[in-house]
């Protein structure tokens, strides 16, 4: 079987390993000469053995799969190294298979613990590479190393060769690796001509130290002067980072030992023990300024990633159109950022003033929902607050700029220190604004279909009656056109004054009037498997309101219930007449005492968890999926409540629904007069062949269907919702040739009736009709013959066209003419 050949980038890798293994050997050979020749007494293993901490210092630099080819070239030298050394060659594999042992156990233990980048930048790393890279590899290193000894030369003695391994080994890895892990990194190393100064400054200090303790170039006053050079080292490690640390430490030990082998003696009277001191200073020195420079080291990165941070977020309020502000309570300094100036209209240099002169920036009612505000504070327990409000520059531009933030307390209680954000959201309340309208128009496409239907019905039934001759009721069908006509021309006076693009004036209302405007607009936006109610108290003082704003505020209440109550439910909404004292509050801010009027919104959904609770007037927070909005909109209302002096409040529990509380105070004027048609309930009796069940829940489209379908020739029973149909159709023991049905309906859908009775009556007809797209029946639902769909608003020989089509097929007579009259049928 053939193998398959190597690529170039794995022979470029091979070359590349094998390469790099040669240097680690050639420089370990060179090393392990200046080890040996380091040897305190001939014959015995050196003091600091350098080639350890070269070889440690290789692996880690090394990518782990190149440790084979480098451990492998190292043994090599080392045996060479041994034999050099006058050693037995047997004796000098064993100490080659200790060395690579270590190297190998000591990297792959610090790699485990620091990773493959260990830079020593951090006191963990100091420590790991100390206590797994230097000492516990050469205790287990010196252990075999002293036995393989005692196999040869038996008079050795264990303890004092495994003493001597160990503490050599150990005092290489913590002298050499140093510097080559720190100096040996892709980081580039950096020197500007400050720095540069700097460094050369330190070396000659680092070298006149050194000269003055390890040599007799100085004058010695009669006492040990090792202490001298730790300032220095402090100051590599901390100016440097590790490596100055590892560079200086390095420095110092070649003095000290250098000193000692030419003959100096350090704090001792002979050679040897002039070593041993000069381990335990180097000991000392190693550790105390390794972790001094990897302390520095972690200091100065946190107050880079501190910069970069506050850089980021300088960034984001300056891509966000936001600004940060600040404001002393005690000395009535108030500071902001770049951003804030222009939103204030203020010139771009000015970044400081007081509380007083920026609310004279202005208008006086968003003056007072500001300082209103700052007065809750005081007296709510709570640490945040939100409000919304207009300045108006001075070129005469209006902006909705919305400040939030968080407020420090003495131990009192009082503020005495407040910090936040001001955000220009002037487009946002357009894009909200355009939103609420667009959410609206399917609705109000609705309505109006609903309308034109009646419209439409009735006047066919007109031309139809002159063109027979036969009685004629055309005052009542003129009735329903004219109504209908004027609840379409009042929808689309709701409509206008909904959309206005400014804040309308205040103006005194009656409140039942302008909630029942509203509903009229919502009664199709709101889905029809939920059931709306309203309970207007009477009589009801009057309120002074913007109205566009107002009916906005009752739209986004309505549209958040509705949001929690995906699978129907109950909608009551309610006024009433309430009387508050002075020590009524509402969200922690103080509200007028006397007489309010109170709108009461509650559903039968899901509810708000607690934790929520408290955010749910915060903009863009929604409790929705993604893709659901941008938020509950109840920002907009409770900021217009209180601009206009009033309060929210809310209470609800998780899976039995949520009620708002909206209280307005009263007002003295008079209220507008708004005129809400109402139309009448048409109804004609009639006896026919064939029996259809027309389910709707408006009263004048299920009217003219009946008043079309019984001039044609067919009985007719109503339902007015979901409910009632199942219960009809069950009172007449499903005795229907066809149920023409209302897709969406209070209580049960159109689809859900259609399950219901379709489940025991499979083959009877269904025809739906539906005045917008509700997203619930697809185009394979009416692939079957027997289900159809007519879109509002359809003539009526539309109607019986589609109903005959059901009834006795595409190719039938009325479904070809629409005549008006049924096909023959035996009787039901």
């Amino acid at each position: 079987m053939r193998t398959a050949s190597p690529t170039r980038a794995e022979r470029d890798g091979i070359v590349t390993a094998a390469t790099r293994a040669a240097g680690v050997a050639l420089a370990y050979i060179l090393l392990a000469n200046l080890g040996l020749s380091l040897q305190v007494e001939p014959g015995r293993i050196a003091a600091f053995w350098p080639p350890s901490g070269m070889l440690l210092a290789a692996l880690l630099l090394s990518p782990r799969r190149s440790w084979g080819w480098t451990l492998g070239a190292v043994a090599i030298a080392n045996v060479g190294s041994n034999l050099l050394g006058g050693r037995p060659a047997s004796l000098g594999a064993a100490y080659a298979a200790v060395s690579c042992f270590e190297a190998y156990l000591g990297a792959a233990l610090v790699v485990r613990a620091c990773g493959t980048r260990c830079d020593l930048s951090t006191f963990r790393q100091v420590l790991a590479f100390l206590g797994l890279g230097a000492v516990l590899p050469y205790a287990v290193g010196g252990c075999l190393a002293s036995g393989a000894t005692l196999l040869f030369l038996p008079d050795a003695g264990f303890w004092p060769t495994a003493s001597v391994w160990f503490i050599s080994g150990g005092m290489g890895v913590a002298i050499v690796s140093p510097p080559l892990l720190t100096w040996f990194r892709p980081t580039p190393v950096r020197f500007g001509a400050t720095r540069a100064v700097e460094a050369a400054a330190l070396l000659a200090v680092l070298a006149l130290t050194c000269g003055a303790v390890f040599t007799d170039a100085f004058p010695h006053p009669g006492f040990p002067l090792f202490y001298l050079t730790f300032p220095p080292l402090v100051w590599a490690a901390v100016r440097f980072g590790p490596r100055g640390a590892a560079t200086a430490t390095l420095i110092v030990f070649a003095f000290a030992l250098g000193s000692v082998y030419s003959g100096h003696a350090f704090l001792a009277t002979d050679a040897a023990q002039s070593v041993q001191w000069i381990q335990v200073y180097s000991l000392v020195v190693v550790v105390s300024t390794l972790i001094v420079g990897a302390t520095w080291a972690e200091r100065d990165a946190a107050q880079a990633s501190l910069a970069e941070s506050e850089e980021r977020v300088a960034l984001a309020l300056e891509g966000a159109n936001m600004g940060a502000w600040t404001w002393n309570v005690a000395e009535d300094r108030l500071s902001w950022s770049e951003a804030v100036a222009p939103m204030l209209g203020l010139p771009a240099g000015v970044r400081e003033g007081t509380y007083r002169s920026t609310l004279g920036l202005l208008q006086p009612e968003d003056r007072d929902a500001v300082e209103k505000a700052i007065a809750g504070l005081r007296r709510s327990p709570r640490d945040d607050f939100f409000v919304e409000h207009e300045a108006t520059l001075p070129g005469g531009e209006t902006r909705w700029i919305e400040t939030r933030g968080r407020v420090d307390r003495a131990a009192s209680g009082e503020p005495v220190k407040l910090a936040g954000t001001v955000v220009d959201v002037t487009v946002r309340k357009q894009a909200q604004r355009l939103e609420s309208l667009g959410l609206l128009a399917g609705g109000i496409a609705h309505d109006f279909n609903n309308l034109l239907q009646v419209i439409l019905g009735n006047a066919s039934i007109l031309e139809e009656e002159r063109r027979r001759g036969g009685d004629s009721d055309e005052n009542g069908r003129l009735r329903d056109i004219q109504c209908a006509g004027t609840q379409a021309a009042q929808l689309a006076r709701s409509l206008l004054s909904f959309s206005r693009h400014h804040v309308s004036p205040s103006a005194s209302v009656d409140l039942n009037e302008l909630v029942e405007r509203t509903l009229a607009m919502l009664r199709r936006l709101i889905p029809e498997s939920i059931e709306v109610s309203f309970d207007p108290s009477q009589p009801l003082p009057t309120v002074s309101l913007p109205s566009g704003e107002m009916e906005q505020a009752v739209v986004n209440l309505c549209l958040n219930a509705r949001d929690a109550m995906p699978d129907g439910g109950r909608l009551r909404l309610a006024t009433a007449a309430v009387t508050l004292d002075a020590d009524a509050r509402g969200d922690g801010d103080v509200v007028k005492p006397g007489c309010h009027v109170r709108l009461e919104v509650s559903d039968t959904g899901t509810g708000i968890e607690r934790s929520q609770q408290a955010r749910i007037f915060d903009p863009f927070f929604t409790t929705r999926e993604a893709g659901g909005g941008t938020g509950l909109g109840l920002s907009v209302v409770q900021a217009f409540v209180t601009r206009v002096g009033g309060h929210v409040e809310v209470e609800s529990e998780v899976g039995k629904g949520t009620t708002f509380r909206v209280f307005l105070p009263e007002s003295s004027a008079a209220p507008r007069p708004v005129d809400v048609p109402r139309p009448p309930l048409a109804r004609a009796p009639g006896a026919t062949r064939r029996r259809v069940l027309v389910a709707d829940d408006n009263d004048l489209v299920r009217g003219v269907a009946r008043i079309t379908l019984e001039r044609a020739g067919f009985e007719v029973v109503e339902a007015r919702d979901g409910a009632e149909t199942l219960a009809v159709f069950d009172r007449y023991a499903g005795s229907f040739d066809l149920v023409l049905v209302d897709g969406v309906m209070p209580k049960k859908s159109g689809r859900e009736v259609y399950e219901a009775i379709s489940a025991e009556h499979p083959d009877l007809p269904f025809l739906f009709c539906s005045g917008y797209a509700a997203g619930t029946l697809s185009e394979d639902f009416f692939a079957d013959p027997r289900r159809g769909m007519i879109a509002k608003p359809y003539r009526n020989a539309e109607l019986l066209r589609a109903v005959s089509a059901l009834l006795d097929g595409p190719s039938s007579p009325d479904c070809a003419e629409a005549t008006g009259s049924p096909a023959p049928a035996d009787a039901t």
